[in-house]
């Protein structure tokens, strides 16, 4: 190989690397996630849930006496925002 060949060679490997590494860092942060119709729940980590679409970001943390919930939510979309709590866990709402 000559050397501008092994050169665009080269560059090209590190455009291809650089795209990917671009494309990576703006994918979704999350590995699980359900989408219900306009409101997103997102597994954090461990036991900790965020509901996001309900007018603000909503945090559940699933315990072994109930659910804590954090509701910065509008007041209209909590029938949606409790049916989507209500697929995490049954007990009751701390």
């Amino acid at each position: 190989m000559t050397k501008p060949a092994i050169l665009l060679a080269a560059a090209g490997t590190v455009l291809t690397l650089g795209s990917l590494l671009y494309a990576q860092k703006n994918e979704f942060p999350f590995d699980s996630y359900t989408i219900d119709g306009d409101l997103t729940t997102i597994h954090v980590q461990g036991n900790v849930y965020v509901i996001q679409g309900a007018g603000g970001n909503v945090a559940v943390q699933v315990g072994s006496m109930g659910l804590a919930v954090v509701d910065t939510g509008l007041e209209r979309n909590a029938d949606k925002l409790l049916a989507s709590i209500r697929k995490l866990s049954d007990k009751p709402i701390q």
